[in-house]
């Protein structure tokens, strides 16, 4: 029989092949022991670290609270698995949401933590738990703590919105935009590393620039920098300028030279950029000058009539547009967004009639008498003044802004086009085509050029010269009132909002021509820029001086205006 032995005495594969089934049970209980070992261990771990979290923002110490908040956020994103970094996340923002809101609260009695809401919760778990005796209370929040929880907190809703639904909130971004020196750079990395729109990788990489510049790696300083330098801006150039100050000559000379350049180059991208801000300022200005101004040009070209209520016609357009907002808000909610444009044939026809009442009953008996036509439509603006204190009161009115129209887009620079200033501009263009088109291609407009040529003749010819004063009194007053629509999200609507613009308005109006259109927006292009330009160096006195003193050598030059029509009296 052959020997069980081998010839040094050790045992020979035989006895492995009769023990193999034993062998392979005690390893496999090994590993499963190790591994549920190994679970308990990782548990454990996650436990603890989550309490010394809590522990350190317990201290109501600013530093240590604001290492624990910024541990938090780095505890969410240490896992590889989705599924962690999920649950981590959402403990993260409960835990953190409860801070703010003080419903996380301290025992210095035994150390034990508590979140108070409809139940008594675990913090470290989120589980119910029973509440002894020991007094708890929540942790003081200190000024220099509040901008780390507010970013964590929405850096934590925007990774936990992204994992379920796959999508980025642009108004949590903004906020990071913001504050970007608090924000936290492994969640902001974490990010990076999954796909996204380049648009929003942009930003990213942005606002994480803002927090490697205070890094001691002088690869992450330089790369920070460049990406800085990339985004042109007040805020960037101050955060390089610090950084450069501390530079050393010597051991960072190639670094000073990469911050010189970024230096330099947002310093000219900025002067570029304010040049734009400028023309764009000056654009708005001149469109909001031209909504006022466009419906006085008709009436005073037309009828020679002062009308010293054109500016309360342009305050009771915006009361009409927000009592159609209210009545939407009220009645059919889904279609408030759409208030400003579901506003415009309200707001026309009732300024337009109005116009027309005041003309039927005041106007008419008074083209004879100029100063009594003044006096007269005075009257009418104190009536509409009060009337209106007496209806809505003499507070601003709280206007909704449509998502739409909120924030804007940077286009070069300091340089961002607002949504609801570019609306603005568009809007006026809009009314420049339908007034031209009204004046130039309709019959009715025909009668007016007519009637202000020469009314004599247009009477000669079988026209109706108070029907056409009366339709062109309704047409100047909706004109009015939709520039009053057009100022409601920009501007203060209260009783005493046309005053501000009825000066202005005439004063555009006499330098462009009385009557003339093309005049009027020539003359509101030429004001607005002149007090865009002037303002900001030596204020809007300067700049309304500056403004009149052109307006009266335009007129020793020209007393018509610069584009003045051709009219037979």
């Amino acid at each position: 029989m052959k020997s069980l032995l081998t010839p040094r005495g050790q045992k020979s594969p035989l006895f492995f092949q009769k023990y193999q089934a034993i062998i392979v049970c005690l390893l496999g209980l090994v590993l499963v022991s190790a591994n549920a070992f190994s679970a308990n261990q990782t548990y454990t771990s996650e436990t603890e670290s989550k309490a010394r979290f809590l522990t350190e923002i317990c201290s109501s110490k600013p530093k240590r609270m604001k290492v624990a908040l910024q541990d938090i956020a780095t505890f969410t994103v240490s896992k590889s698995d989705m599924d962690s970094v999920v649950a981590r996340t959402r403990w993260g923002i409960e835990v953190i949401t409860g801070i703010q809101e003080k419903r996380f609260r301290c025992s210095k009695e035994d150390g034990q933590y508590l979140m108070i809401g409809d139940q008594y919760l675990d913090p470290i778990s989120l589980e119910k738990i029973e509440v002894g005796g020991a007094k708890y209370k929540a942790p003081f929040l200190h000024l220099p703590v509040r901008p780390t929880i507010e970013t964590v907190l929405t850096t934590s809703k925007m990774l936990f919105k992204f994992l379920t639904s796959g999508s980025i909130d642009s108004k949590q971004l903004m906020l990071l935009e913001k504050k970007p020196e608090y924000i936290n750079t492994e969640q902001i990395n974490y990010f990076l590393n999954q796909e996204l729109r380049e648009d929003f990788r942009k930003r990213l990489v942005f606002i994480r620039a803002f927090k490697l510049l205070k890094s001691s790696n002088t690869d992450e300083v330089a790369t920070a920098i460049q990406n800085l330098s990339g985004s042109p801006s007040r805020k960037t150039l101050t955060a390089i300028s610090k950084v450069r100050k501390v530079m050393d000559p010597v051991q960072d000379s190639s670094l000073i030279r990469i911050a010189d350049t970024a230096i330099a180059d947002i310093r000219l991208s900025l002067k570029i950029s304010k040049v734009m801000a400028t023309l764009y300022s000056g654009l708005s200005y001149s469109s909001i000058l031209f909504l006022a101004s466009i419906g006085l040009a008709i009436v005073f070209g037309l009828m020679g009539v002062i009308n010293l209520a054109q500016g309360e016609l342009i305050m009771v357009g915006a009361y009409v547009t927000f009592i159609v907002q209210e009545c939407l808000a009220a009645i059919f909610p889904p279609l408030l967004p759409l208030y400003l444009l579901i506003s415009i044939p309200f707001v026309f026809v009732v300024t337009g009639g109005m116009g027309a009442l005041i003309e039927y009953s005041v106007i008419r008996h008074l083209y004879t008498r100029p100063l009594m036509t003044l006096l007269a439509t005075w009257g009418v603006s104190i009536f509409l003044i009060n009337l209106i204190r007496v209806s809505f009161g003499t507070q601003n009115l709280e206007f909704y802004v449509p998502d739409y129209l909120v924030g804007g887009l940077s286009v070069f620079g300091d340089f961002l086009v607002t949504w609801n200033r570019l609306a603005t501009i568009v809007f006026a263009a809009v009314i420049l085509i339908f007034t031209l088109f009204l004046v130039k291609k309709t019959k009715f407009g025909t009668n007016v050029r007519a009637v202000t040529e020469n009314r004599s003749m247009a009477e000669a010819i079988g026209v109706n010269t108070r029907k056409v004063d009366c339709l062109s009194f309704a047409v100047g007053s909706g004109l009015a009132g939709l520039a009053g629509l057009g100022l409601s999200t920009i501007y203060n609507v209260n009783p005493n909002m046309g005053t501000n613009f009825i000066v202005d308005a005439f004063m555009v109006v006499v330098l462009g021509g009385v009557g003339s259109i093309w005049g009027t927006v020539f003359a509101a292009l030429l004001v607005g820029m002149i007090n865009v330009a002037v303002e900001p160096l030596y204020g809007a006195v300067a700049a309304k001086v500056l403004v009149m003193i052109l307006i009266i050598a335009v007129i020793q030059i020209r007393p018509e205006g610069i584009f003045a029509m051709k009219v037979r009296r």
